[in-house]
């Protein structure tokens, strides 16, 4: 008996002493995730950490937050794929043969780890030849339900069956002015180019990020016979999706990359999207996100903040910070303006979808500001630049710390309109003119230190910049539609000369173009076609609504519910759990609402005409609501905007909007809204304006002297 204790004892030893052991050094990875909703209502984590072993299979690191990460990214005390620390010497850190744990308790924190700076090249490159590889991934349960053909093409461009004009290897050749060059890498085993389809021998049902990763990259090895990256400086992976319990897809991603590597992964629909592919891409160069207020990704004038939603909405590049350290514009992009050497400083801005030399002017300045400086640059929304989603053709001032190998987190800071200007510690950016009706379109610009000079955009000869001149009266823009239609409908007139009347003769200006929507409400009641749109969501970036019901009596009351009977459309989505449809006698789901062109928007086109005059929407919570909302019908081929609501605060009750016709002249309600309002330029709707005395078919109102000019 007591042999056989002792053999128990020592094999319960020698088990003990089989500790997994990590191989090597952790070279640590920095992974940004792109997040969305998340079907299974779980956190996204935007940042997490990864340790590469001496073999360069990818491990978990469980226990530091987002938040921490970046304080330590922030710090220079993480950089990623160049900090190294060895998990086997670490008392706080544990091994499971899978992932590194780090003991976060009793005030640990990660700079007291015995990290060292590695000297690692850089996988993939700012500029010069790409050469790339697109991996889809089939799991033992759910396949990529994609040919390789069709992604092919949404990666790499034209192939013979499938065409995609907007995609990352021709938006980087366009915004880097041709610097930086993708092409699909060639190996006898790919049936489209670049692209290979892998089988793994595990299921996506509760398997992790990782070990999906990995499992991809052995059989990506096996069947080119590589080790990757190998001779690729980008590798693309695509799966079907995310999956729980038998649950999904929902990731709570549109993606995840590597800052500073070679590899991204993509779940269902969003390998498709090129302003994605780009954004993932941006991360393997070296870039973190771009953001605005509180939001890490909010930048949307920038592809590091949260990108465009589509297969063909792509044509977007980067924010000033990101301009500078890319180095894609020479000779436009090394300008320094420093307060405490410098006094002055006028400049001629272009658009980087829109720079072709140096003679054009400058695409960024950077602005000596300490530990984060200052880029300032013009966001012309042109060229490959042309889906930009916010601050069009205004000049625009980002806060970033840039390396030499990382661009750290971005916040936009100010985006300036005509004759604005923005100043921080002593230093004050002013716009002196924007000039769009040209290309390149170009802004002047004044930097200047307040204690040294009074930065007057007229004072004289610009001779630091021979491309900064006041503009001569033919180069002016075009007089806005808009405030024309002001003008005609305030009656311009010399009161000495005419009485101002708008129904006593031609008054000489031109007709305006009916190129926007009218700047009154239109209190329509029938229509087949009806939606509700906002420019504004209190994230930024996402909409959750969880009904959207139409009434034909003005009182919403129940027995007047229209039945939902067509086809459900919206901007975007954040994909399968998230569509349009949801909201319309759908209890407990939602629509995910993405943006496109600016705007959230969802409706319907019924069958048949239905009479509206009243409208309910529940929304989600903080923060992915709507404080405003405007209801628009389809007329004659064009939207007429119908009502608008306000000042909405996040709740769990309906919001309610009404809306009635008052006679021959019909407005809106007191209630609804304040006076109406003229619509942004940039809004994408078209409807016919009002004509004015000088408009042969401008006429008088039956029964009397009714204005409609």
């Amino acid at each position: 008996m007591k042999l056989t204790l002792l053999l128990s004892i020592l094999s319960a030893a020698r088990v003990g002493a089989q500790t997994p052991i990590f191989r090597g050094e952790c070279r640590v990875t920095v992974v940004e995730y792109l997040c969305t909703e998340d079907v299974f209502g779980e956190q996204c984590n935007h940042t997490r950490l990864t340790c590469d072993d001496s073999e360069g299979v990818i491990h978990d690191v469980l226990g530091p937050s987002s938040e921490e990460i970046m304080e330590m990214v922030d710090a220079g005390i993480i950089q990623s794929t160049i900090s190294v620390f060895n998990p086997n010497d670490e008392e706080t850190v544990s091994f499971d043969g899978e992932n590194v744990i780090i003991d976060m308790s009793n005030g640990f924190s990660l700079e007291n780890l015995s990290i060292t700076q590695g000297n690692y090249p850089t996988m993939s490159p700012k500029k010069g030849d790409n050469k790339m590889l697109l991996v889809l991934i089939d799991a033992l349960d759910y396949d990529v339900d994609y040919t390789e053909s069709q992604l092919s093409s949404d990666v790499f461009g034209t192939n013979d069956d499938h065409t995609d004009e907007v995609n990352v290897s021709s938006q980087f050749r366009a915004c880097s002015v041709n610097a930086l060059r993708i092409f699909p890498g060639v190996e006898t085993s790919m049936t489209a180019p670049g692209t290979i389809r892998v089988d793994i021998n595990m299921n996506l049902n509760n398997g992790s990020d990782s070990a999906i990763l990995n499992a991809a990259i052995a059989a990506a090895n096996a069947k080119l016979n590589i080790s990757l990256p190998g001779s690729y400086q980008n590798v693309y992976f695509a799966k079907r999706g995310c999956y729980k319990d038998g649950q999904g897809p929902g990731c709570g991603y549109g993606a995840y990359a590597g800052i500073n590597s070679w590899y991204s992964m993509y779940p269902g629909r969003y390998i498709t999207y090129s302003a994605i592919q780009g954004h993932e891409h941006g991360h393997n160069l070296g870039l973190y996100h771009s953001g605005e207020g509180g939001l890490p990704y909010g930048d949307h004038s920038c592809k590091m903040g949260n990108p465009l939603y589509g297969d063909e909405l792509g044509k977007m590049c980067f924010n000033p910070a990101k301009s500078w350290f890319l180095e894609w514009y020479p000779g436009s992009g090394e300008l320094v303006f420093d307060k405490n050497t410098d006094s002055v400083m006028r400049k001629k801005l272009v658009g980087a979808g829109e720079w072709e030399n140096p003679n054009q002017g400058q695409v960024v300045i950077k602005i000596e500001n300490g530990d984060k400086d200052l880029f300032v640059g013009f966001n012309r929304a042109a060229g490959a630049n042309s889906q930009n989603d916010e601050f069009d053709d205004e000049v625009t001032v980002i806060e970033a710390k840039n390396s030499n190998t990382i661009s750290y987190q971005s916040y936009i800071k100010a985006h300036l309109k005509n004759g604005e200007e923005y100043t921080q510690n002593g230093v004050t950016v002013k716009v002196c003119d924007l000039v769009t009706n040209v290309v390149p379109g170009y802004a002047n610009i004044v930097i200047y230190n307040p204690s040294k000079n009074n930065g007057d955009c007229e004072s004289g000869p610009c001779t630091d910049d021979p491309n900064f001149v006041k503009r001569e009266e033919a180069d002016r823009e075009p007089v806005n539609i808009l405030k024309m239609e002001e003008i005609i409908e305030k009656r311009i007139y010399n009161p000495s000369k005419n009485n101002g009347d708008c129904e006593s003769g031609p008054t000489g200006l031109p007709t305006p173009v009916p190129t926007v929507s009218p700047t009154k409400y239109i209190p329509i009641t029938k229509s087949d076609q009806w939606r509700i749109i906002t420019s504004k969501s209190k994230s930024g970036w996402a909409l959750d609504l969880h009904e959207l019901n139409f009434y034909s009596d003005a009182s919403c009351s129940k027995d007047s519910k229209v039945n939902p009977n067509g086809e459900p459309f919206d901007s975007g989505n954040a994909g399968e759990g998230w569509l349009p449809e949801n909201v319309f006698n759908k209890p407990g789901r939602r629509w995910g609402g993405r943006k496109s062109g600016g705007y959230f928007l969802i409706g319907m086109r019924f069958n048949e005409v239905i009479t509206v005059k009243c409208i309910e929407l529940l929304q989600g919570g903080d923060p992915h609501y709507g404080p405003e909302w405007t209801v628009e019908a389809q007329q004659a081929g064009s939207w007429a905007k119908v009502a608008e609501k306000k000042n909405i605060l996040p709740s769990n009750e309906h919001v309610r909007i009404q809306w009635v016709v008052l006679g021959p002249t019909p407005r809106p309600t007191e209630s609804l809204s304040s006076s109406p309002t003229l619509r942004p330029t940039e809004s994408p709707f078209s409807s016919p304006t009002k004509p004015c005395a000088d408009d042969p078919n401008f006429v008088k109102s039956r029964g009397g002297r009714q204005r409609t000019c």
